[in-house]
């Protein structure tokens, strides 16, 4: 009551009261017009609490309230979602209330690791991209692993598990990867996809860039029975009337259109001959990768029905391997083997099968109708005859 002066002995009205007691603030509840300074920060728990100890709990990370700190926190329980999710400039529109509560951490399925389960499709869709940013979405491993077993573990930085159900009739894949080439100027490829395992220098492990299994591992009986058919590796190409598009790196210098193309790359640095094994490499094996003797391929490269081809093996645009003085071969046979020119199942049983054989117990190419052998040329040039040989006369 500071603002009204009064002494002993003076009237004191009840204005004066009135106005003295409007300065005052009432204990029982009331609104100050002013600011209220404290004379320190509290101490007991019903002490009033100054604005310098707010701030300095935010900033030392106090508990002061159940809230999540912009500048990193960690929740204690889920966090419920009504609008979109705010990253950064953008809006991931489909994190919305369909989702509900997204669980951060959670055991998914028992299986020890954190997940989410998602009730309808996730997209991620990118802005407006630069010429270097090189991925949309890419995923690094902090570390390299140590240790393990080739034979029984499978370690993966991105694994994709789809089941198609008993009565699914729908076109199931695992992985679909889509691009639409609109490019105009040229330059630069599109690629659906790109697989690169690179081998460092002292590593002695095997370096795959892309494996592909697909298995039929029923035993109640053969492919007959069992249904379906397995297919390892399907490649599709189409096109519309002619390929005839100039390709400078092909023999008469047409045609752009390849299913498979297979390049071996020379590393620009060393400028000896780099020699690769083999462009296609068969052979069998089990599911402890030792090779069997219980597995066998009926051909190699074979041909659906009424397929259309004009060559199935062209070598005109090959050459000679630099420093080989070896010629070219386009085929060649190991002892033993021959070329069936009937396509019978099997020339021998067949008498209508014409073939190629070299027997190595006599050293003789056999020229055979069926299982019966109708000429043969040895190694000194000896030609034998079942019937007789004519010369000089038009075959």
């Amino acid at each position: 009551m500071t603002v009204v002066n009064w002494i002993r002995g003076d009237t004191l009205y009840a204005d004066d009261l009135d106005e003295a007691f409007g300065w005052s603030v009432d204990k029982r509840g009331d609104t100050m017009t002013g600011m209220l300074t404290l004379s320190a920060d509290p101490i007991n728990p019903l002490n009033a609490a100054t604005k310098q100890y707010v701030d300095n709990g935010i900033i030392a990370g106090l508990p002061l309230a159940p809230y999540v700190r912009k500048v990193g926190d960690t929740m204690t329980g889920l966090l419920t979602l009504n609008a979109g999710l705010q990253m950064g400039a953008s809006t991931a529109t489909g994190f919305g209330t369909s989702i509900g509560q997204i669980p951060l951490w959670i055991n998914f399925q028992s299986s020890g690791h954190p997940g989410l389960i998602m009730s309808d499709r996730l997209v991620f869709q990118r802005g407006t991209p630069t010429a270097a940013d090189f991925a949309d979405i890419q995923i690094n491993r902090s570390t390299a692993f140590t240790g393990g077993n080739p034979a029984t573990q499978l370690n993966a930085t991105l694994r994709v598990t789809t089941t198609v159900g008993a009565n699914d009739q729908t076109q199931e894949y695992g992985v679909i990867s889509q691009t639409i080439n609109n490019n105009t100027a040229g330059g630069g490829p599109a690629y659906a996809g790109f697989f690169v395992s690179q081998k460092s220098v002292g590593a002695t492990g095997l370096t795959t860039a892309f494996n592909i299994s697909a298995r039929d591992f029923n035993t109640s009986g053969p492919s007959s029975t069992t249904g379906g058919g397995v297919v390892g590796l399907e490649l599709s190409t189409g096109g519309s009337k002619a390929d005839d598009a100039t390709n400078a790196q092909a023999f008469g210098g047409r045609g752009t259109r390849v299913a498979c193309h297979l390049v071996g790359v020379a590393n620009a640095a060393d400028t000896s001959q780099a020699e690769f094994g083999h462009g296609i490499w068969v052979g069998v094996n089990d599911t402890a990768n030792s090779g069997s003797a219980n597995a066998n391929w009926n051909s190699i490269v074979d041909f659906q029905l009424n397929t259309q081809i004009r060559a199935v093996i062209d070598t005109r645009g090959a050459i000679v391997p630099t420093g080989s003085t070896d010629p070219l071969w386009g085929v060649i046979l190991k002892t033993g083997h021959g070329i069936d020119f009937n396509g019978s199942a099997s020339p021998i049983s067949n008498p209508g099968g014409n073939w190629l054989w070299f027997d190595t117990g006599t050293n003789k190419l056999f020229y055979m109708h069926g299982a019966t052998k109708l000429m043969s040329i040895d190694n000194s040039g000896n030609v034998r005859a079942l019937g007789t040989i004519t010369p000089s006369v038009a075959p």
